[in-house]
């Protein structure tokens, strides 16, 4: 972003990658990191901030327990809504509405084979 930043004489905090890119991928962490880009729309700094948010919420530990999966399930959801308001994005907003002016950048995530 900050070769972006350079070419176009602008501040690296103005660089939003959805604005340089038409698509962008990922699976698992980086497909989280992909919506907040391309389908939110944020900075850098702000998907990283955000991102944060969301490790934290989540205990890295693997649970077997029903009870700690439905937790760990209410905290993610808890912190991604907040990410799509702080976005003026409403919570029952569809990744297609025809409605809307579709995004700059489309995101994708493919599923993890297992």
């Amino acid at each position: 972003m900050a070769r972006i930043a350079h070419d176009f004489e602008v501040d690296e905090c103005d660089v939003y990658p959805a604005d340089y890119f038409d698509l962008m991928g990922g699976v698992g962490f980086g497909g989280l990191a992909s919506l907040l880009l391309g389908r939110l729309g944020m900075d850098v700094d702000q998907a990283i901030e955000t991102l944060l948010k969301i490790a934290s919420a989540i205990p890295s530990t693997s649970a077997e327990d029903q009870a700690t999966l439905e937790a760990n399930t209410r905290s993610l959801l808890k912190v991604v809504s907040e990410a799509m308001k702080d976005c003026d994005i409403t919570l029952d907003v569809k990744m297609y509405d025809k409605s809307l002016s579709p995004p700059k950048s489309q995101s994708m995530q493919p599923q993890q084979p297992t």
